[in-house]
């Protein structure tokens, strides 16, 4: 294909930097493109366009603390789960779980979903801060007051001890 800039070369097909937009940020990432040899033009191919945005989508989820499509992706296959097996899980769709993996971003608190699911450290780590909120909120309040009248004192057993131990997370 004929340079539409200089019209001097043809475009050749190599590794080069190129801008894009994400949600109103610009981001800078090496990909493949058609460059002309003369003016140093730069394009992106019909084929490479789901590449290119990608690489965009990743650079913006790691800015934001994200997990990357390769992550999603290697993590899950890590689990040894499908792309149907994790949304099955999640319930989130499988069509989105397959999207998040070619690039689509997912919000953060899908990102955080995915993490309990694939990430059996953040899941532990999460379970314990769960199991600290718990025990303070049963600690702060001695019983519970329904609008009729009933309270926890003489209607629910206590909660196992095994609830209370701030260790238990450690061992899920």
């Amino acid at each position: 294909m004929l340079c539409i800039k200089c019209r001097k070369a043809e475009l050749e097909t190599k590794s080069a930097e190129l801008e894009g937009e994400i949600q109103g940020e610009t981001f800078s990432v090496n990909c493949p493109a058609l460059v002309c040899p003369k003016c140093g033009y730069k394009t992106i191919g019909a084929g490479q366009v789901q590449t290119f945005m990608r690489l965009l989508a990743d650079q913006f989820r790691e800015k934001h603390g994200l997990l990357t499509s390769e992550e999603i992706k290697r993590m899950r296959r890590e689990m040894g789960w499908s792309q149907s097996e994790l949304a099955m899980k999640t319930g989130a769709g499988s069509a989105s779980i397959k999207r998040w993996e070619l690039g689509k971003i997912q919000d953060a608190a899908m990102d955080k979903l995915l993490r309990l699911f694939l990430d059996p450290e953040y899941a532990r780590r999460h379970a314990k801060e769960m199991n600290e909120t718990d025990r303070r909120l049963v600690w702060s309040q001695p019983y519970l007051q329904f609008s009729h009248g009933e309270d926890t004192r003489s209607s629910y057993k206590p909660l196992p001890p095994f609830y209370y131990n701030p260790d238990f997370a450690e061992t899920c």
